[in-house]
C-alpha cells in the first residue's frame, strides 16, 4: 500500500525499527518503513484539539489519509476506491470529494493552501509519477518533459510549488538524442509556469509565504542533510549528530523561519548498531530536540504552525511483540502530548500536518492488539527467520494458577491451536479451564542451532494481556 511516497521522507526516518510481531502466528506490518506500507488500516483523521473524528470515505473503499489542512479545515489527502486504488481527495465541510485525474491512474493530494489549491502526485499510463497543481476544478501536470519522475510536496498562498524530480541524463557514450535516466531526486520550484531545478540532489517538503523552501540535500557522504533555500542562499542545518554519515530533513517551517524535521542518532539495539531518529526544530541557526516522552525512544516532526506548534510522531520498540509503536504526537509550549487515534488500543497513529488554529491530520489505525481476529495462524510458518534459517515452530504453554503446566500446544497437536478462535475454544474446555498464564514459545532452526523466545501472557478477569498489561484477547 502506498500512503505517502518520497525516497526518503520516511523510509530513513525509522530504519531503525524491527519488523516482525508473532502473535497467534502473525506476522503483522511493523515499522520498518516503505514509507507508510506500515499503516496495516490505515484511516485519515481530524483532531481538533479534543476530540479526533474520523474523515469519511465516500468512494467505496475502507482505507485513507489525510496529508495536509488548511486555516478554514479543508483537509487533502488520498482515498482507497472500489477497486483498490487510491485517488487524490479533498475532505470539505465533513464531506468528501475526489479530485479530477489527468490519466485516471493512483494519485495522491499533499498539499492545500488557503485558497483552495492543491498539489501533489498522479501516475500516468506508464506508470510515471508526475507532479500535479490542482486549482479552480481543474489538474494541471506541472512535470518537464525531460523529467522521468515527479511530486508536489507543497504550495503555499502565493501559489509557489515546491517538490522533487528526477530526470533524463544524455548518455555521453552516444548520440545526442540518446538519454538514459538519472535516478537521482533533486529538488524544483515553481510558479507561474517558471520552474526553478536545484543542481543539489535532494528534496524540497515546504514552501512558506515567504517563499523560504526547506527540505534535505545529499551530502558528500551520500546522507542527507537538514536544508533550507532563502532569495539564492542555500544552507544545510546542523544534525543530532556530527561524527557519523546519518541522515535528517526539514519537513515543516512557518513563516518565522523556524523549521521542525528529524536528525538521526547512532545508537544500539540488543547489540546491534542501529540509528534512531529523534524530532528536532531549527530557529535563528540552532538546532533544539523536542522532548521524548518516557517510554519512547524515537520521534519525528512533520509539521509546524505559525504559533510554533509542531506535529509528528514518537515510538517505541516493543521487545514483548518485537515491532514497534508508534503514537501522533503534538510540542506545543515546551511539552509533549499524545494525539488520540481512532481505535482504542491502536498500535499506529500519524499526524501529517497542523493549522494554524491547531487543528491536526493524518491517518490511524482502527485495529488494537486486541482486535487480531481468528485468522492470526499459529504455526512453523509464522516464525520469522533471518538468512540461512531452515524451519522453526510456535508452540503455546498453558500454566494454572500454581504454575503447574498443563498442556503444550502447537499446530500439529490435538487439539492444534492456530488462530485466536481455536485458542478461545480449547480454554473453553474443561481439561484447559484453569489456564492462567500462556507462554508463547518461538524456535527457530538455523546452522547455529535453535533459538528460543519466549512471551509471556496472563489471564485476568476473562481477558488476556500482556506482562506488562496491555490488552491482547478478551476470553
Amino acid at each position: 500500500m502506498q500512503l505517502k511516497l518520497g525516497s526518503r521522507r520516511r523510509a530513513l526516518v525509522a530504519a531503525s525499527a524491527v519488523v516482525l510481531l508473532v502473535f497467534l502466528g502473525l506476522l503483522m506490518p511493523g515499522c520498518a518503513i516503505d514509507t507508510h506500507a506500515y499503516l496495516a488500516d490505515p484511516h485519515a483523521y481530524l483532531w481538533d484539539g479534543h476530540t479526533v473524528t474520523e474523515l469519511p470515505n465516500t468512494l467505496g473503499g475502507t482505507f485513507s489519509e489525510a496529508n495536509d489542512v488548511n486555516a478554514w479545515d479543508w483537509a487533502v489527502g488520498w482515498a482507497e476506491d472500489e477497486n483498490g486504488i487510491n485517488r487524490a481527495v479533498m475532505w470539505k465541510y465533513g464531506k468528501m470529494y475526489r479530485l479530477p485525474s489527468l490519466w485516471g491512474g493512483e494519485s495522491a493530494a499533499l498539499a492545500i493552501n488557503d485558497l483552495g489549491q492543491v498539489v501533489g502526485w498522479e501516475l500516468d499510463e506508464s506508470y510515471s509519477s508526475h507532479a500535479v497543481l490542482w486549482s479552480l476544478g481543474r489538474a494541471r501536470d506541472l512535470a518537464k518533459r525531460t523529467w522521468t519522475s515527479s511530486r508536489a510536496w507543497d504550495i503555499n498562498n502565493l501559489g509557489q510549488v515546491v517538490g522533487s524530480f528526477t530526470r533524463d541524463a544524455v548518455d555521453k557514450g552516444q548520440a545526442a538524442d540518446r538519454y538514459t535516466t538519472d535516478e537521482t531526486t533533486h529538488p524544483f520550484s515553481w510558479r507561474c509556469g517558471l520552474v526553478k531545478e536545484f543542481a543539489d540532489a535532494g528534496e524540497a517538503y515546504v514552501v512558506n509565504a515567504l517563499g523560504c523552501i526547506g527540505g534535505w540535500v545529499e551530502d558528500d557522504g551520500d546522507a542527507s542533510d537538514p536544508w533550507l533555500y532563502n532569495r539564492l542562499c542555500s544552507t544545510t542545518l546542523r544534525e543530532v549528530d556530527t561524527e557519523e554519515e546519518l541522515d535528517s530533513a526539514v519537513e515543516g517551517l512557518n513563516d518565522c523561519l523556524t523549521g521542525a524535521g528529524w536528525s538521526n542518532d547512532a545508537g544500539s539495539f540488543l547489540g546491534d548498531p542501529m540509528t534512531f531518529p529523534l524530532a528536532v526544530s531549527w530557529s535563528c541557526g540552532r538546532m533544539t530536540l523536542l522532548p521524548l516522552p518516557d517510554g519512547m525512544e524515537f520521534s519525528a516532526a512533520r509539521d509546524i504552525n505559525l504559533v510554533g506548534d509542531i506535529v509528528g510522531e514518537v515510538g517505541r520498540i516493543d521487545l514483548e511483540r518485537e515491532d514497534c509503536v508508534v503514537y501522533a504526537a503534538i510540542w506545543s509550549g515546551g511539552k509533549v502530548r499524545f494525539i488520540p487515534s481512532l481505535g482504542g488500543g491502536a498500535l499506529r497513529n500519524y499526524s501529517n500536518a497542523i493549522n494554524v488554529k491547531g487543528h491536526v491530520v493524518g491517518a490511524s489505525e482502527k485495529v488494537g492488539i486486541s482486535d487480531l481476529g481468528p485468522s492470526r495462524v499459529l504455526g512453523t510458518d509464522a516464525v520469522g527467520l533471518g538468512d540461512g534459517g531452515s524451519g522453526g515452530r510456535a508452540t503455546m504453554l498453558l500454566y494454572d494458577a500454581g504454575g503447574a503446566l498443563i498442556a503444550e500446544l502447537n499446530d500439529q497437536t490435538a487439539p492444534s491451536v492456530r488462530s485466536a478462535d481455536e485458542l478461545l475454544g480449547v480454554l473453553a474446555q474443561p481439561a484447559y479451564a484453569n489456564t492462567a498464564r500462556i507462554v508463547l514459545r518461538l524456535e527457530s532452526y538455523g546452522s547455529g542451532g535453535t533459538e528460543t523466545a519466549d512471551w509471556t501472557f496472563l489471564w485476568e478477569d476473562g481477558v488476556l494481556k500482556t506482562a506488562q498489561g496491555e490488552t491482547v484477547l478478551a476470553r
